[in-house]
């Protein structure tokens, strides 16, 4: 009788309100057969409809099992393992993994919700603030260069990202974790967005331009071939240079994207991509679509020399 109540519930919404899709909270408590159930019925419905799940519960996790089906879950790896990145900390198969949309853990590129802070627990500059007591309030200048590689990452990764309300302006809960009773912590300041006014026109020009013609290689979706992307790391570095659409697959520009989350210079060997031909697009703080004039990151013939926490993306 559950099963049906809830099938039944949802069918309505569809029928009734043409709703687009659904995010399953803690889904491993309804269950895979009930999600492959929920799936199934739906998309006859409407085979469009989208099917997010929170693949855990205090039960356990069903990531693996939701890959068979087309569920799409959120990535929690790549929140946990990114925060430790840009804070230097990661590795070069971090960058390989999660770049390139999870392969191993997901069935197709889109089946990745890539996320750094959703509505639970803490927030994003609250997890990586250097001040004390995780109290993101006033964050540093390095705490909003460390947000800026993150957002670039984000929106660099093969996978759908996902953003929590306030992010784009360094919302901060006061470094308080559980706030589900603390109206006064969760309500949105505002004001915020017009003090880091270039942390939020940042997230604003990567999502314009991950939508855009031009940021269609980072759209892919499908199963995707292991020569899709291209990786050059710094040797002993988790700084790296990154080609997507490597193999022409996709009828898109190919683009170069690269991060350095260290306090030294990184310098890239990457001949392959002929630097001369790129231009960069964007960087840490800027992203201009007709290029970047001025103060670029160096490249010559045969590499890439990347200055402490600094990205870019550059059109081929």
């Amino acid at each position: 009788m559950g099963r049906r109540l809830i099938i039944d519930s949802l069918k309505h919404l569809v029928e009734a309100y043409d709703v687009d899709g659904f995010r399953f909270d803690l889904a491993e408590l309804i269950g895979i057969e009930v999600l492959r159930e929920i799936e199934i019925e739906l998309k006859k419905v409407k085979p469009s409809l989208i099917l997010i799940a929170e693949p855990w519960s205090f039960r356990g996790h069903i990531q693996e099992e939701l890959k068979e089906t087309g569920f799409a879950s959120w990535n929690d790896g790549f929140r946990e393992c990114i925060a430790k990145y840009v804070k230097g900390e990661g590795s070069q198969d971090i960058i390989r993994h999660f770049v390139a949309g999870s392969p191993g853990t997901t069935r197709f590129v889109a089946q990745t919700i890539n996320y750094t802070e959703s509505h639970d627990d803490h927030c994003w500059i609250d997890r990586i603030t250097e001040r004390p007591k995780g109290d993101g309030t006033d964050p540093t200048l390095l705490d909003r260069r460390r947000t800026h590689l993150m957002a670039s990452l984000l929106f660099a990764s093969l996978g759908v990202p996902m953003l929590a309300e306030g992010q784009d302006f360094m919302r901060s809960k006061r470094g308080v974790e559980n706030t589900y009773q603390r109206g006064d912590i969760n309500a949105l300041d505002y004001n915020r967005r017009y003090v880091y006014s270039g942390t939020h026109g940042y997230f604003r020009d990567w999502i314009h331009f991950r939508l855009s013609p031009l940021g269609k290689a980072l759209r892919y979706d499908g199963g995707m071939s292991e020569d899709y992307v291209k990786f050059f790391f710094a040797e002993g570095s988790s700084a790296a240079v990154v080609l997507f659409n490597a193999d022409h697959s996709v009828d898109a520009p190919q683009l170069v994207y690269a991060i350095n989350p260290h306090l030294v210079y990184a310098d890239i060997e990457c001949a392959d991509l002929q630097p001369e031909r790129l231009r960069q697009i964007a960087d840490q703080e800027r992203f201009r679509l007709e290029g970047i004039d001025s103060a670029r990151i160096p490249l010559d013939a045969t590499r890439i020399n990347l200055p402490p926490l600094t990205c870019g993306l550059w059109l081929v």
